[in-house]
């Protein structure tokens, strides 16, 4: 049964305008209390995704292979890798990079600028997560993997966990006691039992993008934000072209991409409570330490 929204209430919405000095492919770095921009920084490529862990903000830009780290503060770090990395999260002391055509996983210790990578795992690696021990990543061939941060050897295979197409590329989400992997192919969002190694749920909504906050899983699609998990299953209208979700700061976000807006949400009311307009699209966004950073086309 679908819970319906208890509607949706504009409160607030501000225009980050050609001021901002966005053009073509950048991050709005923006302040989840106020919605206005403390920084931006132009990219050199279209970014797939965008994630935070040890004090900054990881974009990751496959066409010039680069991986970009910026911090709220302003300080911004490049350094480009072949094989195309496509995914990016941080455990462990190290970044976790999944790459597309190198068909492995990177791990990078960035400060001592050392890089080691995993076996070629025969298929493209589209998303990556760090939870429970592990690092986990999700292939073009809907596998998602286990694998040892220490020896990059694969420790356990789960098939048919999302399935993808070009410019729907499956994410991962971790929570306490799961992990949660999108699918925009099929609109649905598959619950991983880590442990057990083994599919435990399939919620048919959402799909785009995946978060966690706290109790509450949201996924996105179409113009909706949907609590799959944590609650009876709720969509909340957010604008059109909801591709990707974050969580944090006691709020949902959502970047809508063809209204070139990021949507905030009150998870508790299911209610949007702030709109913040964009010069671009947002194709990706993440939440950290009181800022919400977003990728724009």
């Amino acid at each position: 049964m679908i819970h319906a929204a208890l509607g949706v209430v504009l409160a607030l919405t501000l225009c980050v305008g050609a001021g901002s000095g966005a053009s073509g492919p950048s991050t709005v770095v923006l302040s989840s209390s106020t919605g206005r921009p403390v920084l931006t920084v132009r990219l050199r490529g279209d970014p797939t995704r965008i994630v935070w862990g040890d004090g900054a903000f990881w974009v990751v830009t496959p066409v010039n292979g680069a991986v970009v780290r910026i911090e709220p503060s302003g300080s911004v770090q490049r350094r480009t890798f072949r094989g195309e990395p496509y995914d990016a999260a941080t455990g462990a002391g190290t970044v976790w990079v999944s790459r597309h055509d190198a068909f492995d996983l990177l791990g990078l210790e960035w400060k001592r600028m050392r890089e080691r990578s995993s076996v070629n795992l025969q298929t493209p690696q589209l998303a990556v997560g760090y939870g429970f021990g592990s690092v986990w990543t999700v292939g073009a061939d809907g596998s998602l993997r286990r694998i040892d941060p220490r020896t990059l050897r694969v420790t356990g295979t789960v098939g048919g966990v999302s399935f993808s197409s070009e410019g729907f590329e499956p994410r991962i989400a971790v929570a306490r006691d799961a992990l949660w992997i999108s699918d925009a192919v099929r609109h649905a969002v598959t619950r991983i039992d880590p442990r057990r190694l083994r599919v435990s749920a399939v919620v048919s909504h959402g799909g785009n993008g995946v978060a966690v906050a706290g109790a509450q899983v949201w996924s996105t699609d179409g113009s909706f934000a949907w609590r799959v998990a944590g609650g009876p299953i709720r969509r909340v209208r957010t604008g059109i072209g909801a591709f990707d979700v974050a969580a944090g700061g006691g709020a949902i976000w959502v970047a809508n991409r063809f209204s070139r807006t990021v949507a905030k949400l009150d998870p508790e009311r299911g209610t949007v409570v702030r709109t913040v307009r964009l010069p671009g699209r947002p194709s990706v966004l993440a939440y950290g330490a009181g800022y919400v950073a977003v990728a724009l086309l």
